[in-house]
């Protein structure tokens, strides 16, 4: 039933988990993407939740399933790293194991942009849910763009540890206490990453050219997405989706008290909200 694998994609070996519980033909499935050099640990507790639920024998009409873009988690990294590239990664994902299911693309951050990419591709993709969206107006402050650049790759112990504790709304001792073993960690990998993430992060997120000329038209074509996003996000400012709501008729749901860290701090609303989604679509459908 919760199955850990790795499926060979575009010349790249890529982890994922799959929990399958739904009994329909042609079921909904949720996939999740990640965002920015992250991986699909971060659903554990969602995954969790469903998993428990079956087990106790309550209905449960989707199945879901998550992957690790390639270079991060446990999949490899064998190309260079872009969006668009990851796109494609998410769209053969559906093409060869989805092909049948009515497939919900769920996305964290950076992840959002290339299951837009994927929802254009693939006609059995019924909705997008984003939280807390990489999106076209993400550096048009210049203070957020070096904020954003000291903390996506840190170079230092100190800019490490704001980066991590600046995800949630209210850090927990555990966040306090995780924080000082992995700052050095992730300061040791900087070279790596600094060169591993080099085109993603300096041509593309945080490319303002790049944003508005390749990422805003995936924004504004004519497909429906909702946006779930947080007052209290410390990477992702207010003002950018308040930009997108103007610019485009969108569905938004705004959580309180809520960081960046969404599926960490908030993941019983997400779930919540996904629930809604579906029953709406299968309402519809009726």
């Amino acid at each position: 039933m919760h199955k850990r694998d790795y499926i060979e994609l575009l010349g790249e070996n890529i982890y994922y988990e799959a929990l399958e519980v739904a009994k329909k033909k042609k079921p909904i499935s949720i996939l999740f993407v990640h965002g920015f050099n992250s991986s699909s640990a971060i659903i554990k507790k969602m995954i969790e939740h469903v998993e428990t639920l079956y087990e106790q024998k309550q209905r449960h009409n989707f199945n879901i399933f998550a992957l690790d873009l390639p270079g991060c988690g446990k999949s490899s990294n064998n190309n260079e790293i872009s969006l668009e590239f990851y796109g494609k990664i998410v769209s053969e994902f559906i093409k060869k194991f989805l092909s049948n299911h009515k497939v919900i693309l769920l996305s964290h951050s950076m992840g959002s942009v290339p299951c837009l990419y994927a929802k254009k591709e693939n006609k059995n993709v019924i909705d997008l849910i984003m939280t807390a969206p990489l999106n076209y107006a993400l550096v048009d402050d210049e203070n957020r763009y070096a904020q954003l650049k000291k903390w996506l790759v840190p170079s230092n112990v100190e800019d490490a540890k704001e980066a991590f504790l600046s995800l949630f709304y209210k850090p927990s001792n555990q966040h306090i206490m995780y924080v000082d073993r992995l700052a050095p960690m992730v300061v040791n990998n900087y070279q790596r990453d600094i060169k591993k993430f080099d085109n993603l992060l300096n041509n593309q997120i945080l490319n303002r050219e790049y944003l508005l000329n390749v990422v805003k038209p995936l924004f504004m074509n004519d497909d429906e997405y909702a946006i779930i996003y947080s007052r209290d996000d410390k990477y992702l400012m207010v003002e950018q989706i308040k930009m997108i709501e103007r610019d485009k008729d969108v569905k938004t749901y705004l959580l309180t008290e809520c960081g960046h860290a969404t599926f960490s701090d908030k993941w019983k609303e997400v779930y919540n909200i996904v629930i809604q989604r579906i029953n709406e679509l299968e309402n519809e459908a009726k």
